[in-house]
C-alpha cells in the first residue's frame, strides 16, 4: 500500500489542503514540519529540487518518489479515478 510523506509549514494553506486531502482519502502519511528550521527547509528543497511547500513524497516498498506539491497530489487522485 502506498504511503505519503509530507514536508510542510503549518502556516501554508496548500500544506493544510494536502493534509486534508490525504485524510479524506483515508491514506497513511507522515508529516515533517519544517517551521522554525530554515536549514532543514532549505536542505529538503535542494534535495528534491522543489522550491515550495508542501513537498509530497509517495512511498511504496520502502522507495520514495517525489509527487510534488498540493496540485500534483490532487492530480495523482484524479488520474486514479
Amino acid at each position: 500500500m502506498k504511503k505519503y510523506a509530507l514536508f510542510i509549514k503549518k502556516s501554508c494553506p496548500f500544506c493544510v489542503d494536502a493534509l486534508e486531502l490525504l485524510k479524506e482519502k483515508e491514506l497513511e502519511y507522515n508529516i515533517v514540519d519544517v517551521d522554525g528550521n530554515s536549514l532543514l527547509a532549505q536542505q529538503v528543497k535542494t534535495t528534491f529540487s522543489w522550491n515550495t511547500f508542501p513537498i509530497v513524497l509517495e512511498e511504496e516498498n520502502n522507495l520514495f518518489k517525489l509527487v510534488g506539491g498540493f496540485s500534483d497530489l490532487e492530480n495523482v487522485f484524479t488520474e486514479d479515478d
